[in-house]
Formats: C-alpha cells, sequence, structure tokens
C-alpha cells in the first residue's frame, strides 16, 4: 500500500511448510522413537512422527510435516528423541527442507 509517498510492502504472511525425513538405526531395545518439529526452543510440537522399532539394530524411516507462521528471528529445530532407556542412536539420510508458502 501507499501512502503520502511511502510504500510499505505488507502481504507476507511468512507462512512456510517445514518436511523432515531421516532414518534412524538404534543399538537395543524396543523403543518408541519420535521426531519433531519446534519453533524457536519451545516444548509446543508443530508436528510430530513416531515409529515403533521392534529389534535393535534396525532401521526405522520417519518423516512429517507442518505449516508455522515464521518471523526473523525464529529457529526451526528437529528433536529426535527414543521414549525409553539411554540408547545409541544414529541418524542416516537426514533430510529438512523449509518453503514459503
Amino acid at each position: 500500500s501507499t501512502s503520502a509517498g511511502v510504500a510499505t510492502y505488507s502481504d507476507r504472511t511468512n507462512y512456510y511448510l517445514v518436511t523432515f525425513s531421516a532414518s534412524a538405526e538404534l543399538d537395543a531395545g524396543d523403543v518408541d522413537l519420535s521426531f519433531g518439529i519446534y519453533k524457536n526452543d519451545t516444548t509446543a510440537t508443530q508436528a510430530q512422527s513416531t515409529v515403533y522399532c521392534a529389534t535393535g539394530g534396525k532401521k526405522c524411516t520417519l518423516s512429517g510435516s507442518a505449516v508455522v507462521q515464521l518471523a526473523d528471528t525464529n529457529t526451526i529445530r528437529v528433536k529426535a528423541k527414543v521414549s525409553a532407556g539411554s540408547l545409541q542412536m544414529t541418524l542416516h539420510e537426514f533430510s529438512l527442507t523449509i518453503t514459503e508458502i
């Protein structure tokens, strides 16, 4: 819009589609493995993907997506966690994309 010769650009909505995918390998145990997308470092999960790994050493593939509204100061974090014990986890083929929509 323009007013008194001053132009302002205000039609940006700052919405982004965030997608992630990865495969995880656990060393032991039957565990639930979950990934989540977080805006900044808050505990509010924008999207989460959970799979159940039946045997140790098995690769599990996870993916998820969320639409988030981002400002200049926002940070996107993807967190991975296992629900049981302190197991060794190895991530493979991790991918994260952020697309303006």
